[in-house]
């Protein structure tokens, strides 16, 4: 645990009743001006028949809408620039379409005099895409092992059916089932690839009008990118998509007891915190209603709770909070001071004893996921901020899973001398957290604390603030996902940017208003979001939105979505698909946000420009890198001659990693195309270092990876995957087979130099070759010299830190090279002799000792059985048996041969008398 020392502070209830008046003076102001004005009584939107802004194109529908306060204005009509027409009633849902490219100036018209709205130049591209894919698990698609059949089809938006537009088709319609067998016919079909995988999956055709394909995922839910060929019908072309599906049941508990809504308390403007791992979870607090949403606001639900123990329910028949978070098992709530727990399993809400302490001022949620992020030996990269005036606290995903201590949440950091945390926050660095302290004499500093190392790091942004500017609200922070530490941060008028550990610095404005409280008519700051898209859009309490893209400091104030009163906050879904959710109405309802097409509007007869054409790269989001390895990948920037533009690759941890750049260029037409090739290895050289341990732990860790143009402009495009985490170090799962694999994946083949040793203890086996022979310019480590001089077993004894190489000649002496010499080589000619004449088995354990090969301890075992030549026991004894008896055998015939002869020539003389 650290602590740190700051000046010392008598109290902050000052500081707290000049907030509070200063939020009521704001709220009574701006009371006022909407009494005053009238144009702020009414807004107006637009939508498609399929949430997809990239669809809109020449003779496309786009669905117009309008809503108004109590007693505000009544629409009469629509103006539109000739080339367009608004077809239905426009009081109701009118349709408009357009018959040339280009921007589209639209605005309602009112039958009372003296009413206006913002005008939106809506933009209408010439796009040969206007035909989508439709994805579906059907009721039947769910089968063993957690495979899923994913049927696909495709439709013309305009054609489709209803059940096919709010996605609740199983089978395709009629016009769907002959576009999509036209489409096959041509050659279509599509690509189905998993999350995080480069996995192809290819849909094949039924003969039903749709595809299918088997995805393998064990979720509950999952978010699938489908491609299609390059391939028209009627000179018309498939628009790839993202398709998401959820199978996570609803809470479906029976209550015991009488159960109690959830609330925002009063004052407190509209709370909406999402899970970054999975988007379509989040829940949305405002003073209506508490809602849960699994499913990305399609069918959201209200949150009840079985109040336990000491919690009582008040008259009014409803309980207040300030916050709430949701995790994977439960919801952490925040109700005056104090935190209270809900299980998704019994939705009591209790104290319980592993978050139980007062006094907490605030708390807070990552907004990266960190799922996939490797894993760094005593780090806990944590889900969950709560500080109180003192200390700062971290929690993980489950409530379920707590700390050694049996405490879901673990102590960070604690100051002394009576400082005062006033806000924190997750950092770029996964490692980091920032800390804003207050002292006693209403100075703010920020830190960075370090949760590997557990030390506090001073940043310099606040030096160029003054404190006056600082102290009005509360303060809250949001980084980015960067190589450097890149933030923001804001009180409820004003708002300043660091990006790159401070080298760039400033007030992020609307150009012509000295703070965004003006600009939004003396509203003040709501939240701030960063989408997938590296869209920054910051949201003030009248629901005026304000955007920018990453890196830009200059911000554009969008045309009003939703009504000023409306309790609303911003959302992005799975799909990377931005929308507003609004409690106006019972029930909660997401409204699609045509992002990209409202910020051209904003943006239109402007001074608004992009520097380059395109910017794409190949990064994938982690790479592992070992010893020796190299990973390579590319970045392409294509721009108009003399803009300056260029590729800048920006990393943190520069030490641990070597980067290799080369560029190529080519120009046409005064366009130049750069092409870059990036290439990261690990270089370092591990031979010659005295402390091989303490090199090992300082040359790994994780590099932060960022490649970007140097100049973007807020109608620049930027990929969605801008940072890549590289993890130096011991792959996951890395070991050995003789040859090298990352689990059942195979790395490369072993080169490099390994001992072996029998792990019975024999050591009748020997090596063919002698260091003489092995080319050894001075004595070779054997076993014999490396166990007389260590303590540790055989297994430790040796290993890459002792490891010398007999090849590099130094003072050391030169004794008998007739010895064997114990290091062996694939590519060597050294190898193991066994004996002979007996058999046996052994069983070997291989080590890796070459110290500049693998950050992995790598081993491998084996068995070996010998087969000898051998020679029976009784082998001269059944020699002797054999000639005995064969020298018997020829005794007995010779004695029979002469016995006969003499017994014949009696015989004959015996005749011959006769």
């Amino acid at each position: 645990m650290s602590n740190f020392k700051i000046k010392s502070m008598k109290t902050a209830s000052v500081f707290t009743g000049r907030c509070k008046m200063y939020r009521i003076l704001l709220a009574l102001a701006l009371l006022l001006i909407l009494q005053n004005l009238k144009i702020v009584g009414a807004v107006w939107r637009y939508g498609f028949i399929v949430e997809d802004e990239r669809l809109v194109s020449i003779n496309k529908v786009v669905i117009l809408s309008h809503s108004n306060e109590q007693g505000g204005p009544v629409i009469a009509g629509w103006s539109v620039p000739p080339g367009c027409t608004v077809q239905g009633d426009p009081t109701k849902v009118p349709l408009l379409t357009c018959a040339s490219e280009g921007y589209h100036r639209v605005a309602p018209l009112f039958k009372e005099e003296g009413y206006q709205e913002e005008e939106r130049y809506i933009y209408v591209s010439k796009s040969y895409f206007t035909f989508a894919w439709y994805a579906v698990i059907p009721f039947n698609g769910f089968l063993e092992g957690g495979r899923k059949i994913l049927r696909m089809w495709l439709i013309d938006p305009e054609q489709a059916e209803f059940s096919e537009i709010v996605k609740g088709s199983n089978y395709p319609s009629q016009h769907s089932y002959y576009l999509s067998i036209n489409f096959h016919n041509l050659g279509q079909f599509p690509i189905v690839t998993l999350p995080d995988s480069t996995q192809k999956i290819y849909g094949h055709f039924t003969g039903y009008g749709y595809w299918e394909a088997i995805i393998e995922w064990n979720q509950p839910y999952v978010t699938v990118d489908i491609s299609g060929q390059l391939i028209s019908f009627q000179h018309r072309f498939v628009l790839d998509s993202l398709h998401s599906f959820y199978w996570e049941p609803y809470e479906t508990f029976a209550f015991t007891s009488m159960p109690v809504p959830i609330k925002l308390a009063q004052g407190l403007m509209p709370v909406l915190n999402q899970d970054p791992c999975t988007p379509h979870r989040a829940v949305f607090l405002t003073q209506l209603a508490m809602t849960l949403t699994i499913d990305s606001f399609k069918d959201p639900r209200m949150v009840y709770v079985v109040p336990h123990g000491y919690i009582s329910v008040p008259p009014w028949g409803f309980l207040e909070v300030s916050d709430a978070i949701l995790l994977d098992d439960g919801i952490i709530f925040l109700m005056y001071d104090m935190l209270l727990w809900r299980s998704h399993r019994d939705k009591v809400l209790q104290i319980r004893p592993e978050i139980f302490f007062t006094g907490v001022r605030g708390m807070v949620q990552r907004t990266t996921c960190l799922a996939d992020h490797p894993s760094q030996e005593g780090v806990d990269y944590g889900k969950v901020l709560v500080w109180t005036d003192d200390t700062v606290y971290i929690g993980g995903s489950r409530f379920t899973s707590p700390h050694s201590d049996g405490k879901y949440f673990k102590r960070l950091a604690r100051s002394r001398m009576g400082g005062s945390f006033r806000t924190v926050a997750f950092g770029s660095d996964p490692n980091k957290i920032a800390i804003l302290i207050m002292d006693s004499y209403y100075m703010v500093y920020l830190y960075m604390f370090n949760l590997k190392t557990l030390e506090f790091t001073p940043k310099h942004l606040l030096s160029k603030i003054a404190p006056d500017q600082i102290l009005r609200g509360h303060i809250r922070m949001r980084f980015y996902e960067s190589s450097k530490e890149s933030f923001l941060m804001w009180n409820e008028t004003m708002m300043w940017y660091s990006f790159r550990d401070d080298s760039i610095s400033g007030t992020l404005s609307l150009p012509g208003f000295r703070d965004l409280s003006t600009a939004a008519g003396r509203s003040w700051i709501h939240e701030v979001v960063i989408d997938q898209n590296w869209n920054l859009l910051v949201k003030m309490s009248n629901n005026v939105v304000f955007f920018c893209k990453y890196g830009v400091t200059k911000l554009v104030r969008l045309a009003r979505w939703i009504l000023p009163s409306s309790p609303a906050s911003l959302y992005s879904n799975a799909n990377k698909l931005s929308f507003v959710v609004s409690h106006q109405d019972r029930p909660v309802k997401a409204y699609y946000y045509p992002l990209h097409l409202e910020t051209l509007s904003a943006m239109f007869g402007g001074d608004y420009s992009c520097a380059y054409v395109t910017f794409k790269h190949n990064m994938k989001k982690y790479y592992y890198l070992d010893k020796g390895q190299e990973n390579a990948f590319w970045a392409q920037l294509v721009y108009f001659e003399w803009k300056g533009v260029t590729i800048q690759v920006l990393r943190s941890n520069k030490a641990l990693l070597d980067f290799d750049l080369s560029r190529d260029f080519e120009l046409v037409h005064q366009v130049f195309t750069m092409n870059m090739t990036i290439k990261a290895t690990q270089k370092k050289d591990f031979t010659s270092e005295p402390n091989y341990d303490l090199e090992m732990s300082l040359s790994q860790g994780i590099v932060r990876v960022e490649v970007m143009p140097n100049l973007i402009g807020n109608k620049c495009e930027l990929p969605r995957n801008r940072v890549s985490y590289f993890s130096v170090g011991c792959p996951p799962n890395r070991h050995l087979r003789v040859t090298k694999y990352d689990g059942d994946t195979f790395v490369r083949t072993v080169h490099s130099n390994f001992v072996v040793w029998e792990i019975n203890g024999r050591t009748d086996f020997s090596y063919n070759t002698t260091m003489y022979q092995a080319g050894c310019l001075r004595d070779a480590q054997t076993w014999d010299s490396i166990l007389k001089t260590t303590r540790y077993p055989v297994e430790q004894a040796w290993g890459p830190g002792i490891y010398k190489s007999c090849f590099v000649l130094d003072d050391a002496t030169l004794g008998d090279m007739n010895r064997p010499y114990e290091i062996m080589n694939r590519s060597f000619s050294n190898s193991l002799t066994f004996s002979k004449e007996d058999s046996a088995h052994y069983i070997f354990t291989a080590r890796i000792v070459d110290p500049n090969y693998s950050f992995c301890d790598l081993r491998a075992t084996f068995a070996v059985q010998t087969f000898g030549i051998s020679k029976p026991k009784y082998e001269y004894l059944i020699l002797y048996v054999t000639l005995s008896f064969t020298f018997i055998c020829l005794s007995i015939l010779g004695y029979a041969y002469f016995k006969y002869v003499q017994i014949f020539r009696d015989l004959q003389e015996k005749k011959k008398h006769s």
